[in-house]
């Protein structure tokens, strides 16, 4: 059939080589000829090819030719990848003895259409386009859904991308499998729920995907009402931006850090195994794999902190259950780190309240005093936007975080950003053994002491440190009196 697409990026344009460095019996596949058929622009391009012969090899020397990284993902399927500026491109050797063989064991059938770059023919055994055009996700089998139950989170996550609706025979299938996705790996599931809630209706197809019973084995704890607390989220960052314009930019800043440990999260659990058979068999991984990695990492962290916010909605409110959710999922210290600050920090803004209510958490009813404002910025350990963001979802008003955010943005402010007047050592040095007392939990309790009186500005230099140290020792403790008997 003839393509329906007139898209210049499916023959070629905007690629880091020449079309005619492909083979002519090579196709283009998947996302990248879904999203062209949608009209959809990515930031970053994800070009997958399958042809007949050896991948690996044509993407080698693709990659010496023009000078951008290369690195070999499965050197017994034939599979390798090329990590250019603006995306990546991965070439795999067929599987079967025709395109369409190969076509046949992918997962929906909008993501089973190839196109051949040299001329612009299309191969769609599916009606994927049709199912475009309808806007419509459906399964090529259920069989292909079963020999990788990841790809029933998938569904629910491109639906939420791509603005797709579940077909029904589909959905039942989903449902009947649903108990499958216990038997994925941790890392490739989070990864998932990483994508379903950074799309514009994430809430809304995790919603769906709960009923559907995708997520009783990964996060049993889940409830309507932290469904519908996520939901409210993305009203409550447009309502805050009115106050607070950079806040979408805030909430991502926030969360940037160590990202290494979530690099091809969707991988994990294969990636290792096929890097140990390269190794065993001299493969190299290319002197860029470096860049590959930092490009993957790039495509992580696109959106992971409005996914991180909602997923500590789906938490909420913090406990011991919230913790288990988060090690289950084996989710990056730095993202455990993440959620946990955002759930203490919505504790200064919320109580618990009437479970009958379909709303367990309730908003505070009067302004955040100095004291609430030194504890949210204490425990919530730099998460602020996203806090103040899940506090307007949970019916917070935005009066409330005027005076937080504004210290937010001051850079000098002594309690978002702290420089004691005194440290532990010069306390111990000062008032420990020389005065009767053993370390002990007594130096933080004064460091935490301190550092409120110099957000409250009252004091102001070292020398008032040490007074007010002075007076708080002798109410709160005392040294022992040795002139006491024994």
């Amino acid at each position: 059939m003839t393509l329906v697409c007139d898209s210049s990026l499916l023959t070629g344009n905007g690629w880091p080589f020449p079309v005619n460095r492909l083979p002519s019996a090579g196709y283009l596949v998947g996302g990248t000829v879904r999203d062209a058929l949608l009209g959809r622009r990515v930031a970053h391009l994800d070009l997958d090819f399958v042809m007949p012969g050896d991948a690996i090899a044509t993407a080698r020397s693709i990659a010496e030719d023009y000078g951008i990284g290369f690195v070999v993902l499965d050197a017994e399927r034939g599979i390798a990848r090329v990590v250019f500026r603006d995306g990546t491109a991965d070439f795999a050797r067929q599987v079967g003895p025709t395109l369409e063989t190969d076509l046949h064991r992918r997962d929906f059938t909008v993501n089973a259409i190839a196109v051949q770059p040299h001329g612009g023919r299309a191969i769609d055994p599916f009606d994927g386009q049709r199912d475009l055009q309808r806007r419509t996700m459906r399964m090529i089998s259920p069989e292909n859904l079963r020999e990788d139950p990841l790809r029933l989170l998938r569904a629910y996550r491109q639906c939420a991308q791509l603005n797709l609706l579940l077909e029904e025979e589909t959905q039942q299938s989903l449902r009947l499998l649903a108990p499958l996705l216990k038997t994925v790996a941790a890392e490739r599931v989070m990864s998932e729920i990483r994508g379903l809630l950074a799309a514009p209706g994430g809430t809304r197809w995790g919603k769906a995907a709960w009923e559907d019973g995708i997520f009783k084995h990964w996060l049993p704890y889940l409830a309507p009402w932290q469904l519908a607390l996520a939901d409210q989220i993305d009203g409550a960052i447009a309502t805050l931006s009115l106050r607070w314009a950079a806040l979408p930019q805030g909430i991502e800043q926030a969360v940037a850090g160590d990202v290494a440990d979530t690099k091809g999260a969707q991988d994990t659990g294969t990636k290792k195994g096929e890097k140990k058979r390269n190794k065993q068999k001299g493969q190299s991984q290319s002197p860029n794999r470096m860049m590959s990695a930092r490009l993957a990492a790039d495509a992580a962290l696109e959106g992971r902190g409005l996914a991180l916010l909602k997923l500590a909605a789906w938490l909420a409110p913090s406990g011991e259950q919230a913790v288990q959710s988060l090690q289950r999922l084996k989710t990056s210290r730095h993202e455990q780190r993440i959620v946990e600050g955002v759930l203490n920090g919505i504790q200064v803004f919320t109580g618990l309240g009437d479970a009958q209510d379909g709303l367990p958490l309730r908003p505070r009813t009067s302004p955040l005093t100095i004291t609430d404002q030194f504890k949210l910025f204490r425990i919530s350990h730099g998460t602020f936007p996203l806090v103040a963001a899940l506090a307007i979802a949970a019916g917070t008003p935005v009066d409330y975080l005027l005076e937080p955010i504004e210290r937010w943005h001051h850079p000098n402010d002594p309690m978002v950003h702290p420089q004691p007047l005194l440290s532990g050592r010069e306390i111990l040095q000062t008032y420990g053994p020389s005065e009767g007392r053993s370390p002990g939990p007594w130096v933080g309790e004064l460091l935490n002491a301190l550092a409120l009186a110099h957000a409250e500005s009252k004091i102001h230099t070292p020398t008032q440190a040490h007074s007010f140290a002075q007076n708080w020792l002798h109410a709160h403790c005392s040294p022992p009196d040795t002139n006491s008997p024994n």
